[in-house]
Parts: structure tokens; C-alpha cells; sequence
């Protein structure tokens, strides 16, 4: 009666991790191939800029000018294209930018 009830043990553990077991073996189908055409969607929007220029760089300067103004990022014909307009200013002087990624 013993032997029965230690068999009917190993048995319910086996059947028990069985499932585990081949769950850890199985390779992964559910991922995709990931092609980055998403991966700085999060770009898309105005954002608050804020930059830091030395107008004298590689003199030993340490006078930095602070600029401040907005980014605008827009996607171009739902693409992976977007277009960025960069203005920003200080009391010197003002950076404006446009590109095209």
C-alpha cells in the first residue's frame, strides 16, 4: 500500500511539472520581427526646449548662453519620416532650426 501511494506521488508531480517543462523548452512563436519604425514615435508633439551654448568653445571659456523656446515634431504622410521646427531664444540672440528625419 505504500509503494502505491509513494507511485501515485511521483506520478502526480510528474504530470504536475510536465506542462512547466515543456512550456520552458518551447521557443517563443508570439514575437515579431521589431523593424524600429516606431521606436521615437514618442518625439511626436510640442515639447519644451531648453539649451545650453559656449559661444567660445576650446578658449578656456565658462560664459554659457541659456536659450529657451519649443519643439515641434510632426510625422510626415504617416511614415517613419517626421519634420522638426526648433525655435528657441535668450536675450542675445535667437536659434531657429528645421530638419527632416
Amino acid at each position: 500500500m505504500r509503494k502505491r501511494a509513494w507511485l501515485c506521488g511521483v506520478l502526480a508531480g510528474a504530470v504536475t511539472l510536465s506542462p512547466i517543462l515543456t512550456l520552458a523548452q518551447a521557443p517563443s512563436t508570439s514575437t515579431t520581427a521589431r523593424d524600429g519604425a516606431h521606436d521615437f514615435d514618442f518625439l511626436i508633439g510640442d515639447w519644451k526646449a531648453h539649451v545650453r551654448r559656449l559661444p567660445d568653445r576650446l578658449k578656456g571659456s565658462t560664459a554659457w548662453v541659456d536659450y529657451d523656446g519649443i519643439s515641434n515634431h510632426r510625422k510626415i504622410l504617416d511614415s517613419n519620416a517626421n519634420f522638426e521646427e526648433f525655435e528657441v531664444d535668450s536675450p542675445q540672440s535667437a536659434c531657429t532650426s528645421r530638419a527632416r528625419r
